[in-house]
């Protein structure tokens, strides 16, 4: 099977990794998770912060060290799947120079995963009655929803998961297909 890179965004409790951890499951992709690496790079610093304030420093760390362990997975030949806010244009130029540097030999999709503020904060609550690792509490989803710019539409294929993410994968299943034929 050829190597493919999926880039999938969106703002907090979108989706993202569930529709990561899904693709990586049927295909066998390696998923990385701005979550998981924050939480394995900061580990304590989450219990200082409200809401999931991290500093531009903290989240270069992170996005660095998902481009790195992207570029070393598809480097072996194996396809990589990353997920994240990406809030900014400049936060998604790491990606999108690495989605440059494996144009001619990698396929790429990309996915902007949304999701109605009142599910958002369901989720939200769901998540820390839970005690799951989660991003951001409703201040901070609130704080990040301000900030977050629009992904290009000729870029993203944008996809609402509101009334969960089941309904999206077949689209994203069919293109992942479309990308192997």
């Amino acid at each position: 099977m050829k190597k493919l890179l999926i880039f999938i965004i969106g703002l907090p409790c979108s989706g993202k990794s569930t529709v990561a951890s899904k693709i990586a499951e049927k295909y066998g992709f390696i998923p990385f998770s701005t979550e998981a690496v924050r939480a394995e790079f900061l580990a304590g610093e989450r219990d200082k912060k409200e809401d999931c304030d991290f500093t531009p420093e903290q989240h270069k760390l992170v996005y660095g060290e998902i481009i790195k362990r992207a570029r070393r997975i598809l480097d072996s030949g194996r396809s990589v799947i990353i997920d994240g806010v990406y809030r900014s244009e400049a936060q998604r130029g790491e990606v999108f120079s690495l989605l440059d540097e494996y144009k001619g030999e990698t396929p790429a999709l990309c996915y902007w995963l949304t999701c109605a503020e009142t599910e958002t904060v369901r989720r939200l609550i769901k998540r820390k009655t839970e005690g799951t690792i989660a991003p951001a509490g409703i201040e901070g989803y609130k704080k990040i929803s301000k900030e977050f710019a629009e992904p290009r539409l000729d870029i993203f294929k944008k996809l609402d998961t509101t009334e969960g993410t089941e309904n999206i994968l077949p689209l994203i299943y069919g293109d992942i297909a479309s990308r192997f034929n």
